[in-house]
Protein backbone atom coordinates (compact mmCIF):
# COMPACT_ATOMS: atom_id res chain seq x y z
CA UNK A 1 0.00 0.00 0.00
CA UNK A 2 1.45 3.52 -0.94
CA UNK A 3 -1.49 6.07 0.20
CA UNK A 4 -3.69 5.65 3.06
CA UNK A 5 -6.63 8.03 3.99
CA UNK A 6 -9.15 7.80 6.51
CA UNK A 7 -12.34 8.81 6.21
CA UNK A 8 -15.26 9.67 8.59
CA UNK A 9 -17.86 7.71 6.36
CA UNK A 10 -17.35 4.37 4.69
CA UNK A 11 -19.33 6.16 1.39
CA UNK A 12 -16.92 9.08 1.25
CA UNK A 13 -13.98 6.56 1.26
CA UNK A 14 -15.58 4.64 -1.70
CA UNK A 15 -16.30 8.18 -3.46
CA UNK A 16 -12.58 8.84 -3.73
CA UNK A 17 -11.82 5.72 -4.34
CA UNK A 18 -13.60 5.69 -7.49
CA UNK A 19 -12.75 9.52 -8.38
CA UNK A 20 -8.77 8.67 -8.16
CA UNK A 21 -9.20 5.61 -10.23
CA UNK A 22 -9.64 8.09 -13.12
CA UNK A 23 -6.92 9.84 -12.68
CA UNK A 24 -3.63 9.52 -14.24
CA UNK A 25 -0.49 8.29 -13.20
CA UNK A 26 1.06 11.78 -12.15
CA UNK A 27 -1.98 12.90 -9.97
CA UNK A 28 -1.63 9.75 -8.34
CA UNK A 29 1.58 10.59 -7.81
CA UNK A 30 1.01 13.68 -5.98
CA UNK A 31 -1.11 12.49 -3.65
CA UNK A 32 1.24 9.44 -2.33
CA UNK A 33 3.99 12.35 -2.35
CA UNK A 34 1.58 14.09 -0.12
CA UNK A 35 1.49 17.36 -2.86
CA UNK A 36 -1.88 17.78 -2.69
CA UNK A 37 -0.97 21.59 -4.10
CA UNK A 38 -0.28 20.03 -7.79
CA UNK A 39 -3.48 17.98 -8.57
CA UNK A 40 -5.31 21.41 -9.23
CA UNK A 41 -2.83 22.51 -12.04
CA UNK A 42 -2.54 18.62 -12.92
CA UNK A 43 -5.70 18.89 -13.73
CA UNK A 44 -5.73 21.48 -16.51
CA UNK A 45 -6.48 20.49 -20.17
CA UNK A 46 -3.40 21.39 -22.16
CA UNK A 47 -4.14 20.03 -25.73
CA UNK A 48 -5.63 22.15 -28.54
CA UNK A 49 -9.16 21.47 -27.93
CA UNK A 50 -9.34 23.34 -24.72
CA UNK A 51 -11.89 26.34 -24.13
CA UNK A 52 -8.67 28.47 -23.25
CA UNK A 53 -7.30 28.01 -26.92
CA UNK A 54 -10.55 29.23 -28.23
CA UNK A 55 -10.04 32.09 -30.34
CA UNK A 56 -13.45 33.92 -31.90
CA UNK A 57 -12.73 34.91 -35.81
CA UNK A 58 -14.88 38.04 -36.63
CA UNK A 59 -17.84 37.51 -38.20
CA UNK A 60 -18.49 38.12 -41.93
CA UNK A 61 -21.28 38.60 -43.49
CA UNK A 62 -22.32 36.84 -47.26
CA UNK A 63 -23.76 40.57 -47.96
CA UNK A 64 -22.64 43.51 -48.83
CA UNK A 65 -23.39 46.50 -46.70
CA UNK A 66 -25.62 48.52 -49.10
CA UNK A 67 -27.79 44.94 -49.75
CA UNK A 68 -31.65 45.12 -48.96
CA UNK A 69 -33.05 41.78 -47.57
CA UNK A 70 -36.74 40.78 -49.64
CA UNK A 71 -38.71 37.94 -48.95
CA UNK A 72 -40.79 36.66 -51.95
CA UNK A 73 -43.40 33.67 -51.51
CA UNK A 74 -45.12 32.27 -54.24
CA UNK A 75 -47.34 29.40 -55.62
CA UNK A 76 -48.84 29.69 -51.87
CA UNK A 77 -52.10 28.45 -50.91
CA UNK A 78 -54.61 29.77 -48.34
CA UNK A 79 -53.75 28.55 -44.47
CA UNK A 80 -55.72 25.99 -44.34
CA UNK A 81 -57.97 25.29 -40.29
CA UNK A 82 -58.63 22.42 -38.93
CA UNK A 83 -61.38 21.53 -36.17
CA UNK A 84 -61.33 18.34 -34.02
CA UNK A 85 -64.61 17.57 -32.67
CA UNK A 86 -65.44 14.56 -30.19
CA UNK A 87 -68.38 12.95 -30.46
CA UNK A 88 -68.87 11.26 -26.69
CA UNK A 89 -72.00 9.20 -27.90
CA UNK A 90 -72.25 5.35 -26.39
Amino acid sequence: MVFCKEFKYVYDAIAFEKQVKGWGRKKKEAIINGNWELLHPLAECLNKSSHKNYVKEPFVSAQTDNASATLSVTNAEPPVSLSVVEDHQP
